[in-house]
This record gives C-alpha cells, structure tokens and sequence, in this order.
C-alpha cells in the first residue's frame, strides 16, 4: 500500500498497489495508446524543469534557459554538452546564450554558480539537478518507485 496526496485537498489517501489514481480537471486532454500523438512522442527524450530560482538575473536566467534543452544536457549527471555529446567550455555556454565570454558573462557564470544553479567540475558544468533533470520517454525496466 502506498500513501499519495490529493494535490486538490492536500489529504493522504491510501492506494493499493496496482491501483490507479487519475484526477481529471477540465480541459485536460487524454492520449489514448493507439493516438498518432503518444506514437510520435514516445522516443524523445525530455527535459523536466522544477523551478528556477526568482532572484536570478536577467542575463543569468538567459544563459540558464539556452542550455536546458535536451541537446546540451547530458542524461543522468546533468553535464552541459554540445549537441554532438562533448562536454562544452565556457565558449560554448556563452555560443548557446548568443553572448561572447566577456565580462558580463563571466559574473554571470559566477552568480550562477553562487546561486547553486550550476557548479563547474573537473567533468564539465553541472546543472543542480533540484532545479531541472533530463531523462526520456522509455522507462527502465529496472527503475521501480518506492
């Protein structure tokens, strides 16, 4: 048995496993297994943005939202790459953001960094996975959810 939250109430409600739990607002769309949509999707992978921090800079939140594509971040450690699969530098995050490596860029790299949003290791530039993750539409047959 597994305990869920109604994002409606906020109260727990106890679901057996195998259960499915589906809460339909209005305007929400169901895509049927057979629909040309879900077959059109389902071998691209994602990325899945939580949240951004609100005090981040103009030209911060720029340089952020350029590389959270699914092209320039790698699967499983978060490393900003090209869309070829090598670790990008400096240059290529600022060549992402239409900026040179100037000086604006580089305080911005650095509050970035200050923020927690990013942290440069000997692997390349990470994004914190707590504010964006990237993954893919076919499921581990190994994953399970606790």
């Amino acid at each position: 048995m597994q305990r869920i939250i109604d994002t409606n109430t906020g109260e727990f409600q106890d679901v057996l496993e195998g259960e499915r739990v589906v809460t339909l607002t209005e305007g929400d769309r169901v895509l049927r297994k057979d629909s040309l949509k879900f077959k059109r999707l389902s071998n691209r992978r994602f990325l899945k943005l939580y949240h951004l921090p609100e005090w981040l800079t103009k030209t911060e939140y720029k340089i952020v939202m350029s590389t959270l594509t699914p092209d320039h971040v790698r699967a499983n450690d978060n490393i900003i790459v090209h869309s070829n699969g090598k670790t990008a530098d400096r240059d290529a995050i600022a060549a992402f953001a239409g900026m040179g490596n100037n000086e604006v860029f580089r305080r911005a790299i650095r509050g970035l960094k200050k923020k927690g949003v990013i942290a440069e290791t000997k692997e390349g530039v990470v994004i914190n996975p707590e504010y964006a993750t990237i993954g893919s539409a076919l499921v581990n047959k190994n994953w399970t959810q606790n």
